[in-house]
């Protein structure tokens, strides 16, 4: 009688093992994510003006020039009146900022043991640089009598992905997994300079891949560490266009 209780409480047992194990290996999944994003620029093929800091000119006449000036800023020439803004070779140069924080959350589904696709939010971080500018504005000064300001710009990327990951469990709670898939970026650039703000933006779709490793605790938690690469991200000649890696820390729940 003992021994038949014994081998009956050792079979509940095994199965709910074999049950967790299971519902370990497939079903769906959700998580966040923080770290740092690396951008790598292309040089631009066009030449760069005033210390490669954009060109931009306010107003509707004759293109600004931008010119050294004291102290490593750069002078605007405006043209007549009615003010607007443009904004001229803006593009995100390699010598500029090129490091940011980035966040992300993702839902994925685990269709095997061995495979899992997920969809990520990616916020690939803000980039951002400033300095001083020499403005001529006709409205406020006399023509050729120079403003002071603060010239500012921000390039933030972000964007959906999706990707396919095939994974290689070493232990039932540690694997190692390597992934393939899509980024489609938004990534905008705003400049501000004398009060004046503009933006503009590109759309891309990168191909990006990584690699990394997860821990699992209990039946529904577990942690990541990842590496992905983001290739050709933005365009060139309009915000800069940049391989972007990011390495991360993510945390999961498991349903």
């Amino acid at each position: 009688m003992d021994r038949a209780r014994k081998f009956a409480v050792s079979g509940v047992l095994l199965f709910t093992v074999t049950s967790n194990a299971g519902a370990a290996d497939q079903g769906f999944y959700f998580g966040a994510l923080g770290g740092r994003a690396d951008y790598d620029f292309v040089q631009s093929r066009l030449p760069a003006l005033g210390f490669g800091l954009p060109v931009v000119a306010i107003g509707t006449g004759p293109i600004a020039i931008s010119v050294p000036a004291p102290g490593g800023s750069f002078v605007v020439a405006a043209g007549p009146p009615p003010i607007s803004l443009l904004q001229l070779q803006t593009r995100w140069q390699p010598t500029e900022d090129h490091r940011s924080s980035a966040w992300g959350a993702f839902a994925g589904y685990r269709i095997m043991r061995y495979a899992a696709v997920e969809l990520t939010y990616q916020n690939l971080g803000k980039l951002e640089e400033s300095g001083n500018a020499l403005v001529v504005i006709p409205t406020k000064t006399p023509l050729g009598t120079p403003v002071s300001g603060e010239f500012k710009r921000e390039l933030e990327t972000s964007g959906p992905s999706v990707s396919a990951l095939g994974i290689l469990p070493i232990t039932d709670a540690w694997s190692v997994y390597a992934r393939a898939g899509v980024l489609v970026a938004d990534m905008k650039l705003t400049s501000s300079i004398a009060g004046y703000t503009g933006s503009m933006s590109t759309d891309s779709t990168s191909l990006l891949w990584g690699a990394g490793t997860q821990f699992d605790f209990g039946a529904h938690w577990s942690m990541r560490a990842d590496f992905q690469r983001f290739n050709d991200v933005g365009e060139t000649e309009v915000t800069g266009r940049a391989d972007i890696d990011l390495l991360s820390l993510g945390v999961i729940f498991r349903l």
